[in-house]
Order: structure tokens, then sequence, then C-alpha cells
């Protein structure tokens, strides 16, 4: 399944400001003379790290990608990339989206959209982030349980046979009615239940959440790098995203 792709943020009226190991210097010399540095290449840029921690008492989890500088000059940051996600297992994406975040949004938690930056200088070795919060809309489905099965308890058969008398018809010889065959009694080992292992299948499954996630990836712009984190037990809901975000 290919992930599903959010939209790409630009720089939407957001201020220029010194960034993360970025002096006001370069900054101000960058906004004075936007041609003085270029726009960071797909090759300049990397994956520093990407994770989400784990559900708070809402259930929402929130995640960070940041992105670094990996070569030896100053480039600029002109947009955050692209946020996406892939539905898995029980998820279901038609009750997944991304939206970016805003003030007095569903995204509480996340930093306020006035701290974002617009166009962004970097020096080598410096990063941004993006960071993301993932809010349920519902659980995931209960898996049914299954009955455990009827199984009919085992009967033993005699150590010694009984002894009998061979029943007649009043005259002396046996009676044709009665068998008198050989067969043993018992239940056939070649149909009965398994005997040898002391108990029975266990075939019950315990109630619970079905088994779904969601993979968040994040590209940078232009064209790369990507990455991506895990949302566990997941399957509906809001990817809220940032813009790009100083660098911790």
């Amino acid at each position: 399944m290919s992930p599903s792709q959010g939209a790409a943020e630009g720089s939407a009226g957001k201020p220029e400001r010194p960034g993360p190991g970025v002096s006001s210097t370069i900054q101000r010399e960058a906004e004075a003379r936007p041609g003085s540095f270029p726009a960071c290449a797909a090759g300049q840029l990397g994956v520093s790290s990407a994770g989400a921690g784990a559900p708070d008492g809402e259930g929402k989890v929130y995640g960070t990608f940041r992105v670094a500088n990996v070569s030896d000059r100053v480039c600029i940051v002109e947009g955050s990339g692209i946020v996406g996600f892939e539905a898995r297992g029980a998820a279901d994406p038609a009750r997944i989206s991304v939206i970016r975040h805003t003030s007095g949004d569903g995204g509480s938690g996340l930093p306020d959209p006035s701290q974002e930056f617009s166009r962004l200088a970097l020096k080598p070795n410096a990063s941004y982030e993006v960071k993301f919060v993932w809010v349920p809309s519902e659980t995931c489905p209960t898996t049914p349980t299954t009955p455990p099965p009827t199984v009919t308890p085992p009967t033993e058969p005699p150590t010694t046979p009984p002894t009998t008398d061979t029943p007649t018809n009043g005259t002396g010889t046996p009676d044709p009615s009665e068998g008198t065959g050989s067969g043993g009694s018992g239940t056939d080992p070649g149909t009965g239940p398994d005997t040898g292992s002391g108990a029975a299948p266990q075939l019950l499954h315990e109630d619970g959440p079905a088994d779904g996630s969601v993979l968040v990836s994040h590209v940078a712009e232009p064209g790369g790098p990507s990455a991506s984190a895990t949302v566990p037990n997941a399957c509906a809901g809001t990817i809220y995203r940032t813009g790009v975000l100083a660098g911790s």
C-alpha cells in the first residue's frame, strides 16, 4: 500500500528569523540578499532523527522529524516538506487525514504556528524540526471472541473384560441376536480425541482491539530525504503537523 500524502507547506506569511545554529548576521544577509545563499538541495539534507512517543491520557501521540544540513555550506530551507501516512492492519485510510496545525485546533500541545519559520538559513550540521500529533477519533475495532471447542471426555477401555455368561435362547444354544464378536469396547483410537497430550487445543482468543497502526512519514523539500515514525494501536484519526521549527 502506497503512503497517502499530505499537502506540502511553503512560506505562507511566516516571519523570517534566525534559525538554530545560524547567526543573526547570516540570517539578515539571507533576507537582504535572497540570492546570497542557495536553496537547500536534496543532497544537502539528511534525517537526523525521527520518532513518536507514548500515548498520553487522551490517546494523543506526539512525534518529531529532525532534518539536518549535512553539507559544508549554508543553505536556505524554503519549505517544510510533505507529511503523509500509511495505514496498516485494521487502520482505515478513509478515516485518517493530515491537517496543517493552526492556533486553537485539535493539535493542542504542538508549538504555536507563530514559532514556525518561512525561510530558514541553515549552517552545516544545524537542523530544523517538523512536529506532529496523532489525535484518534475512535479506537480500533474489537476482535470477536472464538468460543472454546466442545470436547467429549474420552472413554477409557476396561483393563480386564468382564466375565459374562453366554445368553441362550432357552435351548442351550447361543442366542444369535446377541453379539459374540471380538471387538473391544471404548473409543476408536483412530477417530477419538487425542488423550496423549493431556489437554484439548486452546482456541480461545481474548477480547481486545484489532491490530492496527499508522506509519507517519515526512519528505523534506526538495524531494528528500524521507523519514517515518509508527503510531501503534491507531485505526482512525487526524494527524496535525507543523511547519519548520527551530531544532533543539
